[in-house]
C-alpha cells in the first residue's frame, strides 16, 4: 500500500514536472511578441488522456499552425469556445506514469478492504451474540418497567400449564396497554376459557362498550405471559398457547385487488386451517362486509368449526345477535359474555360502563353512539323510525331464524 502511494505521488510530480517545463519552455526562447508567449496555459482534466493542457485565448489558423509544428512538440487536440486543447510528449509520459500507479494504488486498496472484511468477518458471531444479549435486556427491562409503573396496580406471576385441555382463567385482568392512557381508570375484568367454562366465549354489546378491548387485552396477556413477562391481573393461570391467531379491524389491499370483506375472508380462512386445540382465537366482528343473512351464516360456521372441529380457545366479539344461539345449542362447550352499558330512562343518555358480564346483549345501541358522535336530531329520528319498523313483528325483516 506504501509503495502504490509512493508511486501515486511520484507520478503527480511528473505532471507537476512537465507543467513547470511548459511554463519554462513559453519563457524561454520566446522573444517579445512571438507567438506562444502570448498563450497563458492551464491543465485541465480529460477522460481519454488523463490531463491535457489549455489556451484560453484563441489566435488565428497561423499562429496555431506555428505552435503545433514548432520544435517543442506541441500537439493541437481541440478548438472549443473555452480554447485550445493541446499535449506535448512530457505530459503524455508523465499522464501514463500517473494512471499506471493509480491503478496499482487502487488495487492494493481493494486488496486492503478485501481484508480488513476478512477480518471484521471474524468478529460476527460475537456481535451477533451481543445483540441477542442487549435484546433480551430490553426485553426484560421493559417487562420490569410496565410491572413497576403501572398505574392500575401490581401485576402478578401467571401460572403456566401445558396440555390440550388446560384452562385459562385471569382474575382482575387489565390491559397493559389501554391503562396507561392519560386520565383513564380502567375497569379489570374476569377471563375464564377452557373446562367448565367453556372454549368459546361470544361477546356481545354496544359499539365503544368495550368489546375489542376486552377480547384484545386477552391476546396481549397472553403473549406477554409466555414471553416470561408478568402480566396485570390479579391472578392468572393460562395454559401455553401454540399460536394465537387473530381477526381484527378493516382494511383494505388496494393494489392487490383485495377488498375489506376478502380481507376479512382470508384471514378467517387461514384462522380455520391453522388453528388447534392449543391455540388462542380472537376475532372482533366477522361478516358485517356483506348481507345480513350471508355475514351471520359465515359468522355462525365459523364459530361452529372453531368450536367442533379446531376446538381451539376463542373470544368472538358480535353484533350479530341470532350467533348467542350457540350457547343454547352447545350448552357447556359455547358461552355468551356481554359488556354492560346504562341508559338512562328520564334522558335516554347512554352511560358505557365497561364491565363484562355473563349472558348476551340483544342491544348494540349503534343509534345511541350516533348521538354521541353529534349526529342530527332529524338523521336520528329516521334511524329509530326505521329500526323499529324492522324489528316490530311482521316488519320488513324477518329475524334471522336458525336451525338446530
Amino acid at each position: 500500500m506504501r509503495e502504490a502511494r509512493g508511486a501515486i505521488d511520484d507520478a503527480h510530480e511528473a505532471v507537476n514536472r512537465a507543467v513547470d517545463d511548459c511554463d519554462a519552455v513559453g519563457a524561454r526562447g520566446y522573444k517579445a511578441g512571438g507567438e506562444r508567449a502570448k498563450w497563458p496555459v492551464k491543465l485541465d482534466k480529460d477522460a481519454a488522456r488523463g490531463r491535457v493542457f489549455r489556451c484560453v485565448r484563441r489566435y488565428d489558423e497561423k499562429s496555431l499552425k506555428q505552435v503545433r509544428t514548432g520544435k517543442d512538440g506541441l500537439e493541437i487536440l481541440s478548438y472549443l469556445k473555452n480554447g485550445v486543447y493541446f499535449t506535448t510528449e512530457a505530459l503524455v509520459k508523465a499522464c501514463g506514469a500517473y494512471q499506471a500507479a493509480k491503478g496499482d494504488y487502487e488495487q492494493s486498496q481493494r486488496a486492503l478492504t478485501a481484508e480488513l472484511v476478512k477480518t471484521a468477518a471474524t468478529y460476527a458471531p460475537v456481535f451477533a451474540r451481543c445483540g441477542g444479549a442487549l435484546a433480551r435486556l430490553d426485553a426484560l427491562t421493559a417487562f420490569a418497567t410496565a410491572a413497576a409503573f403501572a398505574p392500575g396496580g401490581a401485576y402478578c406471576r401467571p401460572a403456566l400449564a401445558a396440555g390440550d385441555g388446560a384452562p385459562l382463567e385471569l382474575k382482575g385482568a387489565r390491559h397493559p396497554v389501554v391503562e396507561h392512557r392519560d386520565g383513564v381508570t380502567f375497569i379489570a375484568n374476569d377471563y375464564a376459557l377452557g373446562g367448565d367454562a367453556g372454549s368459546l366465549v361470544l361477546v356481545t354489546g354496544p359499539n365503544m362498550g368495550g368489546k375489542s378491548t376486552y377480547i384484545r387485552g386477552l391476546a396481549a396477556l397472553a403473549v406477554m405471559a409466555q414471553a416470561g413477562s408478568l402480566v396485570p391481573c390479579e391472578a392468572a393461570a393460562l395454559p401455553l398457547f401454540d399460536s394465537v391467531l387473530a381477526r381484527v379491524g378493516a382494511g383494505d389491499s388496494l393494489t392487490k385487488g383485495v377488498s375489506t370483506f376478502m380481507a376479512e375472508m382470508l384471514e378467517a380462512s387461514q384462522i380455520l386451517h391453522v388453528a388447534t386445540p392449543r391455540s388462542l382465537v380472537i376475532i372482533d366482528e366477522l361478516g358485517r362486509g356483506t348481507s345480513t343473512y350471508d355475514g351471520f351464516g359465515l359468522a355462525w360456521a365459523i364459530s361452529e368449526h372453531i368450536l367442533l372441529e379446531s376446538k381451539a380457545k376463542c373470544l368472538f366479539a358480535t353484533h350479530f345477535h341470532e350467533l348467542t344461539q350457540l350457547a343454547d345449542d352447545h350448552p357447556g362447550r359455547a358461552r355468551n359474555r356481554h359488556v354492560s352499558a346504562h341508559v338512562d330512562d328520564d334522558t335516554g343518555k347512554i352511560t358505557f360502563l365497561y364491565e363484562v358480564r355473563d349472558g348476551p346483549c340483544l342491544e348494540s345501541f349503534g343509534i345511541k353512539v350516533a348521538e354521541l358522535a353529534g349526529f342530527p336530531d332529524a338523521t336520528l329520528a329516521v334511524a329509530k323510525r326505521k329500526a323499529a319498523d324492522l324489528e316490530a313483528p311482521g316488519g320488513k325483516q324477518a329475524k334471522v331464524a336458525v336451525s338446530p
